[in-house]
């Protein structure tokens, strides 16, 4: 046997992000954590969706290496869609968030989805976000509340600790892990209610009851008025008026499939009003009917047990005055 070939020493998963090692066995996406960031900073028109949720490259970075990273985020302009759920991202990060919502007016430029869910964002950071909604002309979903976080069993064991330990420095107001304060909640509603496009404002546990109202107030306005945008934008009334879709709806085989939906439909409609009676009414009837035909029979049984004779009455049942415990009393005078 050669000799044994001497052990390298371990880098912790730390040091090799840090030092932009591609070799690392932690990543979460495709490639590792640096090219990423340096793609949305040079803006890269392939990169439109970026996903770092639970990202454990990003995670074990420090306070001051999430903030460089986020600085390059905030320096690209071809990102629309970020989600960044469960990064450890806290007030001190707020700012530099709210400037991934920059916008230049033009309404299909900028960040349309923005995810931070399962972090530790404080009042300051949910204002510095509520700012940069407010009047933005593209963003459509915001998501600020707590979400559990990801499986510990997708999540090395040296890395549980660092993620289950996410918290507020104490003292901090509007922790996304309790319910936010309601300056926080009222600011991101004004800011909901600012923004033309924001359909989704995802606040988690809203304690107020005017605020949550609200809430689903600016919801249903939001929703609808993104519906009737879609209903009433050119491209629909083109497509609605375009000659091909006429010839459609015009065309006999469009016609006959319609026909015979409708003929199903009716035929199922007549077999469910022309239902059979169920057997137990049925026999619940017949059991009815049998103890009718029984009921004078056995009254009578019961009277001659008793001891009580008929004579020979003509009156129904026997309610007559012709019984008599005296058998061999004679019957009643009848006139």
């Amino acid at each position: 046997m050669g000799a044994a070939t001497p052990r390298q020493p371990g880098r912790s998963v730390k040091d090799q992000v840090s030092s932009y090692d591609t070799s690392s066995s932690y990543t979460d996406s495709s490639e590792p954590l640096p090219p990423l960031l340096a793609r949305a900073a040079e803006s890269d028109p392939r990169l439109t969706r970026l996903d770092l949720c639970f990202n454990k490259q990003f995670m074990v970075l420090s306070g001051q290496q999430k903030l460089q990273a986020l600085e390059q985020l905030a320096l690209g302009k071809a990102l629309e869609s970020v989600r960044l759920d469960g990064l450890g991202l806290d007030n001190t990060h707020g700012a530099t968030l709210a400037r991934l919502l920059r916008h230049d007016g033009n309404n299909d430029g900028g960040v349309r989805t923005l995810s931070l869910q399962s972090n530790s964002l404080g009042e300051p950071a949910l204002l510095a976000l509520a700012k940069a909604v407010s009047g933005h002309p593209s963003i459509s979903e915001l998501a600020v509340c707590h979400r559990g976080l990801e499986p510990q069993s997708s999540r090395p064991q040296t890395l549980q600790v660092c993620c289950s330990q996410v918290c507020a420095s104490p003292g901090q107001v509007g922790n996304q892990r309790d319910a936010m304060s309601t300056l926080a909640v009222s600011t991101l509603l004004d800011a909901m209610a600012a923004a033309p496009r924001l359909t989704k404002l995802k606040l988690g546990p809203v304690r107020d009851e005017v605020q949550r109202r609200r809430h689903q107030l600016l919801t249903m306005e939001a929703v609808e008025r993104a519906r009737r945008e879609r209903a009433g934008s050119p491209e629909l009334k083109r497509r609605a008026n375009s000659p091909e879709l006429k010839r459609r709806e015009n065309s006999p085989d469009i016609k006959r499939r319609a026909a015979a939906a409708a003929s199903k439909r009716l035929s199922a409609q007549m077999k469910e009003r022309a239902s059979p009676i169920p057997r137990y009414l049925l026999w619940l009837y017949l059991l009815w009917l049998a103890m009718l035909a029984m009921a004078v029979p056995i009254r009578l049984a019961i009277l001659a047990m008793a001891g009580y004779a008929c004579y020979g009455c003509t009156c129904y049942g026997c309610t007559c005055s012709g019984y008599s415990r005296n058998r061999s009393a004679p019957p009643p005078y009848r006139a």
